[in-house]
C-alpha cells in the first residue's frame, strides 16, 4: 500500500517494476529515479517517476542502453573501468615476477 497518496515506497517501487529494492536503492543513488525523503530512512516515489523510469531505463540494459546517442557511463561505470584497467595491470606485473621466480625451479639461490 502506497505511503500517502499516490506515492510508494522502496519496496513497493521495486514490486511494481520487478526489480530488486536494492537496484531501486541504487538508482536512487544513482539520481536516475527521484524520490522524496521522508525522514532519515523512508523514500517516497511518485508513481509517474515509476513510469518514466520503467520507460527509460527497464528493457535497456547492456549494448542497447550505451549505443544510444549521448550517452555517457556513470561515475560509477568509470571508476570500475579504470579499477578493472588498474588490476590488469598489477596481476599483469605480478605474473612476471611469479614466473620469474618459477624459472630457477624455485630454489633459493643462496
Amino acid at each position: 500500500m502506497p505511503i500517502e497518496r499516490n506515492f510508494y515506497t522502496v519496496q513497493e517501487a521495486a514490486d511494481a517494476l520487478g526489480v530488486t529494492a536494492d537496484t531501486i536503492r541504487r538508482a536512487i543513488f544513482d539520481g536516475t529515479l527521484r524520490a522524496e525523503k521522508i525522514g532519515s530512512r523512508l523514500s517516497a516515489i511518485a508513481p509517474d517517476e515509476i513510469e518514466r523510469y520503467r520507460s527509460d531505463h527497464l528493457g535497456k540494459q547492456g549494448w542497447d542502453k550505451r549505443r544510444e546517442p549521448g550517452h555517457e557511463p556513470s561515475e560509477r561505470a568509470l571508476y570500475m573501468r579504470k579499477y578493472r584497467a588498474r588490476l590488469r595491470t598489477e596481476q599483469s606485473e605480478g605474473r612476471s615476477a611469479t614466473e620469474e621466480e618459477e624459472g630457477d625451479g624455485g630454489r633459493d639461490p643462496g
